[in-house]
C-alpha cells in the first residue's frame, strides 16, 4: 500500500481508477507509465471512493440522521440494491442514523464492478 493513493473502482481486472491525494498524481502517473500502464487523469472535484471523503460522509451523516424524510418518488438504495422500503431502515427514526451512514461509508470505499 502506498499512502495517499486507494483503488477507487474495480471496473475489471484490467480496469481500474485509483483515488490519490493531489501530491500522488505526478509519481503515481510517472510510475504507472515505467511499467507500461496506460493511464488517463479524471477531473473530480472529490476524491471519491476513498478515505478522503470521510468527514464529508461523517457531516452529511450527522444532519442526515436528524434530518431524512420518506421520499416522494421511489428509489434504490446503494447499499443493498433494493428498494427502499425492502429494508425499513431508512425511514425508522431509531435506525435512519446507521443507514446513512452505512450509505455514505460506501462512498469512501472501493466500487467493485467485477
Amino acid at each position: 500500500a502506498t499512502p495517499g493513493v486507494w483503488v477507487a473502482c474495480d471496473n475489471s481486472p484490467q480496469h481500474q481508477v485509483l483515488s490519490v491525494t493531489s501530491s500522488m498524481v505526478a509519481p503515481v502517473q510517472s510510475q504507472l507509465k515505467e511499467l507500461g500502464v496506460r493511464c488517463t487523469l479524471l477531473t473530480t472535484t472529490h476524491g471519491f471512493h476513498s478515505p478522503m471523503v470521510e468527514p464529508a460522509a461523517r457531516a452529511v451523516s450527522q444532519r442526515a440522521s436528524s434530518e431524512v424524510k420518506p421520499p416522494s418518488i421511489p428509489f434504490t438504495s446503494n447499499v443493498t440494491g433494493g428498494w427502499h422500503g425492502d429494508m425499513d431502515l431508512c425511514f425508522d427514526d431509531s435506525h435512519t442514523h446507521s443507514y446513512w451512514g452505512l450509505s455514505l461509508i460506501h462512498i469512501s470505499e472501493p466500487t467493485r464492478l467485477l
